[in-house]
């Protein structure tokens, strides 16, 4: 007589141990690398969205800045546009003050004969100070070189042709001081052209940026 074996409707649990690590590590897998992309992903967004607003801010910063000087740089233009604008009149003040000295002179040296004796009027000669003064003045306001050089020399001349110790080096003097007046003119309203030319671009590149 043989034993059957009996069954109670259960069933031995899989032994796991015997099973290879890689079947049981390979369903772990399956969450854990979309997790690890979405993590990647918030990652590089942040990072992006950071780099972004940084050159943004850097952009603003270098804006403004830019507009600062450009502010400057106008105020700076603007006030030397007005001085030599007004540096303009006082020297031509100065000249005609000047022009009637010698005048004045050389009707005295009509009267007297003698050019040693002409001696100018106080009142001339304070009209004379007086522009030379305001010019002065203006001069040391302004940057541009050439302008001052041109200027001295205008005076060393007017000077030494009211010092002059004979008419015909007064008359000498005289004429390079119609040369270099000239040429202060010329290049007082060369620099004003020049200052009046370059708002109107700034103007023009402020125009279109807007």
């Amino acid at each position: 007589m043989e034993w059957a074996p009996v069954s109670f409707g259960l069933e031995a649990a899989p032994n796991l141990c015997a099973q290879p690590a890689s079947v049981v590590c390979t369903d772990d897998w399956k969450w854990v690398i979309p997790v690890l992309a979405l993590i990647l992903g918030f990652a590089l967004r942040w990072v992006q969205e950071n780099l972004s607003e940084g050159k943004r801010q850097q952009s603003q910063r270098r804006l403004r800045q830019e507009l600062r000087l450009d502010h400057v740089r106008m105020q700076r233009s603007d006030a030397e546009r007005a001085n030599l604008l007004a540096l303009q009149q006082a020297v031509a003040k100065y000249y005609l003050s000047a022009s009637e000295a010698h005048g004045a002179m050389l009707d005295a040296l009509g009267i007297n004969g003698v050019w040693a004796r002409v001696r100018m009027d106080h009142a001339v000669n304070g009209a004379i100070q007086s522009s030379k003064a305001e010019m002065t003045v203006l001069q040391y306001r302004i940057h541009a070189a050439k302008v001052c050089i041109r200027l001295d020399d205008l005076i060393d001349e007017v000077t030494a042709a009211l010092k002059a110790e004979s008419l015909e080096v007064a008359e000498e003097n005289w004429k390079r001081a119609d040369i270099s007046f000239a040429n202060a003119q010329r290049l007082i309203g060369a620099e004003i052209r020049r200052l009046e030319d370059d708002a109107g671009q700034q103007a023009e590149l402020d125009s279109e940026q807007k």
